[in-house]
Order: structure tokens, then C-alpha cells, then sequence
């Protein structure tokens, strides 16, 4: 019998892929939308129910439906000048909203995706802990299973992403100011990331006691920003004649940043994961789109 899942964010870069993952393997697809939301990376996949982000609606849908499983992806970065109150809305409201719903309709799994951002560098990170926080405390029945993972990257990526804009840049020989970039970053493909997901949720021990639950997706390649900037530009000008215009040094890092990262992929390891796309051939996958698209 087919699994139920219920996807928040599916029009995005790692609910799309979600989508694709778990339809390819017979899954029955549910997809949560805000009205207006870009379906354009969904939009040829079949036997998609699209449920409409109303309270109402919600509600409603729970009522008449069980559900095996519910991802939450959904998330607001605050990189369109968004308001506080729009970033805590969907990073924390949302989120209460639909865990409320699971337990009160009893499905058996919520899977929430975090970050590994500190806490207090942004509205958007101190909202994704704060919703953390709640689902530790959490008593059931649902169980929860919390993703940690750094910089997910991939073809069809948002183009204000961090390795799709510096692409753009370098492409179009543009002037590109940086910090020292001494920062280390663990950059995991969405191949990859996409099938931690599926494992966990294939795998995944309902008769435990236990909660709360978390898994750490590293790629075991962690690297130095600076590196992997000097990666991307190697690589795009192999197919451009392109000037090297990256300012290292050029702006300070921003207050809190992050210099040090370190995931423990053991328990994904335990039931079989592990990451296969080393970051030089994920790196020329993303070029080869984009020059592809362009």
C-alpha cells in the first residue's frame, strides 16, 4: 500500500526534488501552496494533490485524510525584504500549525528541515531554532525527525542562492566582492541530501519510545569557502574566456558569521546513506544546466 506524504514547500528547490523522489518510488504526493506560489518545477509531474494554504483548508484536509508522513521544507530566507513578521510566520507559525495538526490527527512521522546557522545571526536562523526548541519539547504521539545540514546545492537552484549567483557573476565577467572567505562549509548535493529523506523515512523505527530524533547530512568533504569559489571559477573557464574579477578581502564578514562547520552523518550511515557527488563533479553538474539553459 502506497505511503501518504505531505510535502510544505514543494515548489522549491529541495521540495521539488522531494516531490520527484517520492513519486518516483509510489508514493501518494500531497503538496501544501501558497496562493501565487511558482509551481514551475513541478508543473509536468502527474498525480499531485495541491492543497491550498488556507487555516480552513488545512483543517479540512487533515480531517478527511491520513497521512503516513509530512515533510516541512517551507521556509522564508528574508532575502526578498520580507518583514519579521512574514520570516516568523512561515519559519515558526507555520510549523507550530502543522505539528499541532499531526498529533491531533495522529500521523505518525514529522519530518522538520534545519539549519546549522547559529542562533542569534538573523531572524531567519533565530526563528528556525526557536521552532527546534518546540519540537524537542514535544510529547507525542507523532514522532519527529529533525534534518541538519549546511549548503545544499544543485541544477535548477534559486539564482540568488549563493553558488547559482556567483555563476551568474563570473559568467557575465562581473566584478565580485567577497570576504576573506576563510570560512569551512560542508556543501551537500541535492542527489544526495534528497536521498537521506528517503532512507530515513523508509527505515525509520516507529516502535521506539523516543520523540524527537535528528540526522546530520555531511558530505565528508568539508572545505574552505575560498576553495570552493576558486573551484567554480576553474571550472566555468574551461568553457569561457573568462577574467578572474573576485575581490577576496573586499567586505568584512557580516556579525556572528559562522567559520567553523562539523555534521556526523553516522546514524544516516547505519542505515545505509551515505553521500556519493564529490564536490568537484556536483560543481561541473550546476555548470553543465546552467550553460545548458542559457
Amino acid at each position: 500500500m502506497s505511503k501518504e506524504i505531505f510535502i510544505t514547500g514543494a515548489t522549491g528547490f529541495l521540495g521539488s526534488n522531494l516531490v520527484k523522489k517520492f513519486l518516483s518510488n509510489k508514493y501518494n504526493i500531497h503538496a501544501l501552496i501558497r496562493k501565487g506560489s511558482d509551481k514551475s518545477r513541478i508543473i509536468d509531474l502527474k498525480n499531485i494533490n495541491y492543497i491550498k494554504y488556507q487555516e480552513s483548508c488545512l483543517k479540512n484536509f487533515f480531517k478527511e485524510n491520513k497521512i503516513d508522513v509530512l515533510i516541512h521544507t517551507a521556509c522564508n530566507y528574508g532575502r526578498g525584504k520580507e518583514s519579521n513578521k512574514e520570516i516568523l510566520d512561515t519559519n515558526l507559525n507555520l510549523g507550530l500549525e502543522l505539528i499541532k495538526l499531526c498529533e491531533k490527527f495522529r500521523v505518525p512521522l514529522f519530518i522538520n528541515t534545519h539549519t546549522t546557522l547559529p542562533r542569534e545571526l538573523n531572524i531567519y536562523s533565530s526563528s528556525k531554532h526557536k521552532f527546534r526548541d518546540n519540537l524537542k519539547k514535544r510529547k507525542g504521539p507523532t514522532k519527529i525527525l529533525n534534518f541538519v545540514f549546511d549548503h545544499m546545492y544543485g541544477p535548477n537552484d534559486d539564482e540568488n542562492k549563493f553558488v547559482l549567483f556567483l555563476i551568474k557573476e563570473i559568467l557575465e565577467n562581473k566584478t565580485i566582492q567577497l570576504t576573506k572567505c576563510e570560512q569551512k562549509r560542508d556543501f551537500i548535493y541535492i542527489d544526495d541530501l534528497v536521498e537521506a529523506y528517503f532512507l530515513a523515512i523508509e527505515n525509520f523505527d516507529y516502535s521506539s519510545s523516543q520523540i524527537f530524533f535528528e540526522h546530520e547530512v555531511s558530505s565528508a568533504e568539508v572545505i574552505v569557502l575560498k576553495d570552493f569559489v576558486n573551484e567554480l571559477f576553474s571550472q566555468l573557464s574551461k568553457y569561457n574566456n573568462l577574467k578572474n574579477n573576485i575581490n577576496f578581502g573586499a567586505i568584512d564578514y557580516r556579525k556572528g558569521e559562522q567559520m567553523n562547520i562539523s555534521l556526523d552523518s553516522r546514524s544516516l550511515n547505519l542505515i545505509g546513506w551515505e553521500a556519493k557527488t564529490n564536490l568537484s563533479f556536483g560543481i561541473k553538474k550546476v555548470i553543465n544546466s546552467v550553460l545548458t539553459s542559457r
